[in-house]
């Protein structure tokens, strides 16, 4: 889940959280 998001293109704002939450 963590390496493979959902809509990762349409929200990077999202994918920015994961990453900063996961380190």
């Amino acid at each position: 889940f963590r390496n493979e998001l959902p809509d990762v293109t349409a929200q990077p704002k999202l994918l920015t959280m994961s990453t900063n939450k996961d380190r």
